[in-house]
């Protein structure tokens, strides 16, 4: 109820019912029996038994009009799919393996051999896990292949994924996509329904932007995996990006560290070379300051507080949309093993949640290039009459200024919230879009979202 900001009166399941049946068909048939009796709710229909979970999981889930005006919840299943639901697709892979029909068994053995996949592409334990807990996102998307059969995806999962999901030599290939008929960037995100058909190009190859869209565990274990191995070039770019940066703003000079220091380095790091070092760097594997500290520090008295970036177009470098940095706020990097480094203002949530779990970040100075633009979020309320969203959209198209999402909402009878990401150089343009807003009538207030 909190994480889906919901009412009591919104909860659909207080009330609830299991039917457990012999086999699929008496599954529809005690549906239809039951839609008989009771009035179901439009659109909370889900046939889980035709479209199962990528963990295995198999019911029809509906909600009814039941007496007095209450809803109530009922789930139907076969006694197979109970024992599934109960003990797990593991546990009835095992008893089920001398039934080589079994559609569960097929399901489980797909799921374990996506894990298998997972585990040999990732370079730790720690990366698995982490992989692995991508994969268990309660909402996906189910889309077909050409010729008719369904591949099950997670929420806002890409075109991308598809491919990998397919066949991992589709994903490296991949080079754009046909969705329904019409070609699309392999960026594209997915809806359920839709028939996807990879189109790939023999020299195409995985880049380091890719992790920046793929969003399954096994596309970015697959891709990452790639970049290690065959196409290294853009990381050992970013990681000697990177430590170039953070000795100019120390003012340190690289060509005078001595070998030995070196050395000592990548033996610390388990590094044979210097490019090994940098592909780390650039994966977020180890950290800037740690690996500064080892060049030129004696002893363990040498802290590196932050770094300069000035150009992040090109390079695996991200800003968070949980807080939208903007240069001119006080930002932080973030080092992950999947998207280089991620951008995140300094009193960020998501960022104060994870500080202290051992997570490698390090304080960033944010000098972007003139003219590069990035999105922030803005949230205006406005008076509830005509013409309030042109208003807003006039002003904004006077500034010069873009307006890459909306969405409205109201607040009450008088008042219409507009949440509005835009693209601006810095804070003090913001701050001027800000000032400019809140000379309208009809706008009560404008905060950064």
């Amino acid at each position: 109820m909190k994480v889906k900001q919901l009412k009591f009166s919104q909860v659909l399941d207080m009330y609830a019912f299991r039917v457990v049946v012999s086999g699929v068909a008496e599954c529809y048939q005690t549906l239809g029996v039951i839609h008989n009796l009771y009035k179901p709710l439009p659109g909370k229909f889900k046939d889980y038994v035709a479209l199962p979970k990528a963990n295995g999981y198999q019911s029809l889930h509906t909600i009814l009009f039941g007496p007095n005006n209450i809803m109530i919840e009922v789930q139907i299943r076969s006694t197979d799919m109970h024992f599934v639901s109960e003990y797990g697709i593991a546990a009835h892979w095992h008893y089920k393996n001398v039934n080589n029909n079994d559609s569960n068994a097929s399901l489980a053995g797909n799921w374990i051999g996506s894990l298998l996949d997972i585990q040999q592409q990732s370079g730790t334990s720690v990366e698995f896990l982490e992989h692995a807990k991508a994969d268990l996102s309660p909402s996906e998307v189910f889309v077909f292949t050409p010729n008719g059969d369904i591949i099950q995806l997670p929420y806002k999962a890409t075109a991308l994924d598809f491919a990998y999901m397919v066949h991992t030599n589709i994903g490296e290939h991949a080079f754009k996509s046909r969705i329904d008929q019409i070609l699309s960037p392999v960026s594209t995100k997915l809806r359920s329904g839709q028939t996807v058909e990879i189109i790939t190009k023999q020299d195409t190859q995985p880049q380091p932007s890719w992790l920046q869209i793929a969003t399954t565990a096994k596309a970015r274990s697959s891709i990452k995996s790639y970049l290690k191995s065959q196409s290294s070039s853009s990381l050992i770019q970013l990681g000697s990006y990177l430590l170039d940066n953070a000795c100019e703003y120390l003012q340190i000079d690289v060509e005078k560290v001595v070998d030995t220091k070196w050395q000592e380095c990548l033996s610390d790091f388990s590094c044979q070379s210097k490019e090994e070092l940098f592909i780390k760097i650039g994966l977020g594997e180890v950290l800037m300051s740690v690996v500064l500290n080892k060049l030129q520090c004696e002893g363990n008295h040498c802290l590196v507080k932050n770094i300069k970036i000035s150009d992040t177009q090109g390079r695996a470098i991200s800003c968070a949309h949980c807080c939208y940095p903007i240069p001119g706020d006080d930002v932080i990097g973030l080092l992950t093993s999947s998207k280089g480094m991620v951008l995140h203002k300094a009193d960020c949530a998501n960022f104060m949640r994870v500080k202290n779990k051992n997570v490698q970040w390090l304080g960033v100075d944010w000098q972007a290039k003139e003219g590069e633009e990035f999105e922030v979020k803005v949230l205006i309320d406005v008076d509830n009459q005509r013409g309030a969203l042109a208003s807003i959209a006039n002003t904004m198209a006077k500034l010069g200024i873009n307006i890459e999402h909306i969405e409205i909402s109201e607040k009450d009878s008088y008042l219409k919230s507009l949440n509005l990401v835009i693209s601006v150089t810095n804070t003090e343009q913001l701050a001027d879009i800000s000032k400019h807003l809140t000379q309208l009538d009809l706008v009560q207030s404008v905060k950064r979202f």
